[in-house]
């Protein structure tokens, strides 16, 4: 959390304000707050995530190249287009809005954080954005690219902070990354205010039999889990109000509100 603008004053207090057990004594030398303590061991989608050469790649030609496809390129909406929607749907502000919310933002499985400074774009100055994830090189180079945005690297299944804290989470593009994904869902509505809201970017299982099969396979193989198309109702069914359900060829984007 390196602090270079009078936004960035107080930025890791402010975090640590919104922990369940903040440190005794806070410091992020390496531009992040360290919550992670040794966790299982991780799956091949999660390893290639933790690695060091990703991170170097992951913004400019890992995401938008796999995402895309997945998205339906070249009728698909590009990375741009996903995030300017993401922000709509949370109730953020467009980058050349003269009026921002102040809200409190929580991007869940950050990365490089390019979707979390994309929703910095949309938030006021006495808003705050947070990007949580597990992954320490990938936390390292969303550091390094940005400033007044607050990351921890702590545990997305479970996330380390009070209940009730945050009017937007995001998590686009990891949900189906997550050992247990429904008990990481749990996690992103609790942190939620009521009227909050969450966005979510996961798969989605192709309708076609052998597609299905294929993806079914691919998934135990790597450890990413394929979602159907009912994936509103576990929203549903947590108390949230789905609000836009978007699908395309192998993903699918969800907002909704909290009660």
């Amino acid at each position: 959390m390196r602090s270079s603008t009078p936004r960035d004053d107080g930025l890791l207090d402010r975090v640590c304000a919104l922990l369940t057990d903040p440190p005794d004594e806070p410091a992020a030398p390496d531009g992040y707050l360290d919550l992670l303590e040794a966790g299982p061991t991780p799956t091949l989608a999660q390893r290639a995530m933790q690695s060091t050469l990703l991170p170097q790649i992951y913004e400019r030609v890992w995401r938008p190249v796999v995402f895309n496809v997945a998205k339906g390129w070249p009728s698909g909406p590009g990375t741009a287009e996903e995030h300017a929607l993401a922000r709509d749907q949370l109730g953020l502000a467009q980058p050349g809005d003269i009026a921002k919310p102040a809200a409190t933002v929580l991007d869940v499985a950050c990365g490089p954080g390019n979707t979390t400074r994309a929703l910095a774009t949309g938030v006021g100055e006495n808003g705050l954005v947070v990007g949580l994830d597990a992954s320490a090189s990938m936390l390292a180079r969303a550091a390094a690219d940005s400033q007044g945005i607050a990351y921890v690297r702590g545990n997305a299944i479970d996330p380390p902070f009070r209940t009730g804290v945050f009017d937007a989470v995001s998590c686009l593009g990891a949900l189906y990354l997550f050992d247990d994904p429904w008990t990481a869902l749990d996690g992103m509505v609790r942190v939620l205010r009521p009227g909050g809201r969450l966005v979510i970017l996961t798969t989605r299982r192709p309708s076609l039999p052998v597609s299905r099969v294929t993806g079914d396979l691919l998934g135990r193989a790597t450890g990413i889990t394929m979602f159907d198309d009912d994936l509103p109702d576990a929203l549903t069914d947590r108390g949230l109000t789905v609000l836009h359900h978007r699908r395309y060829p192998l993903m699918q984007f969800l907002a909704a509100e909290s009660k």
